[in-house]
């Protein structure tokens, strides 16, 4: 008699509008990123600092590193917080002893300039950043 029952249930069937619902979903394809070299023309600190920031922001650390530099060479006086920045993108690059050095250089130009909370900022993320190359040797 059990086996009678077994054989009267039904076998579990898809639901017809289920299969539908997914096979009519498309979803978008998120844009590929292209790499582009940096154009080269543009002369002033400020714009490179700009394009170093927004290349930061998408995780072009390479195109960010190189703006970087050329921001902090245009600078007259080596604007601490360019060095700042850039020590980050070394830091995140994983490039741990330029990122200690502008940063420490950074510091220092704030002491220079009596901003004594962004020195005090500043010698905390050296600090922190030595801290990092001493875990990294362990």
């Amino acid at each position: 008699m059990v086996g009678a029952m077994l054989r009267a249930v039904p076998a579990k069937a898809q639901s017809v509008q289920s299969t539908r619902l997914t096979e009519s979903l498309t979803f978008p394809t998120p844009p590929a990123y292209k790499y582009r070299a940096l154009d080269d023309s543009a002369r002033d600190a400020d714009y490179w600092q700009q394009v170093g920031i927004n290349a930061f922001l998408l995780g072009d650390y390479h195109n960010a590193l190189v703006a970087y530099n050329k921001a902090v060479d245009l600078s007259v006086d080596h604007v601490p917080e360019m060095l700042e920045q850039r020590s980050w993108i070394h830091y995140r690059i994983g490039n741990l002893r330029p990122a200690i050095n502008d940063i420490q250089e950074a510091a220092r130009l704030h002491w220079i300039g009596q901003n004594y909370d962004r020195y005090h900022n500043a010698r905390e993320t050296a600090l922190f950043m030595h801290n990092q190359v001493t875990l990294s040797r362990m």
